[in-house]
């Protein structure tokens, strides 16, 4: 939504759940995304998130794998 964005709207958002889940004794918060989302990794990152891991995913096409 093009009208909410660079208003920290990502970064407000993750705080609130970090405080909550501090207070709910959770230590650790994984969070995933799709790789389409070209903006998530800076938002992340400039709220204190650091790469995890990383998925590759490749569609296989039967027809072209399958044997006559």
């Amino acid at each position: 939504m093009p009208a909410y964005r660079r208003q920290r709207v990502a970064q407000r958002l993750l705080a609130a759940l970090e405080r909550h889940f501090a207070s709910a004794g959770i230590t650790r918060f994984r969070h995933f995304t799709l790789a389409a989302n070209a903006s998530a990794p800076a938002a992340y990152e400039s709220a204190g998130f650091a790469a995890y891991e990383i998925l590759y995913e490749k569609l296989v096409d039967r027809r072209e794998t399958a044997h006559p």
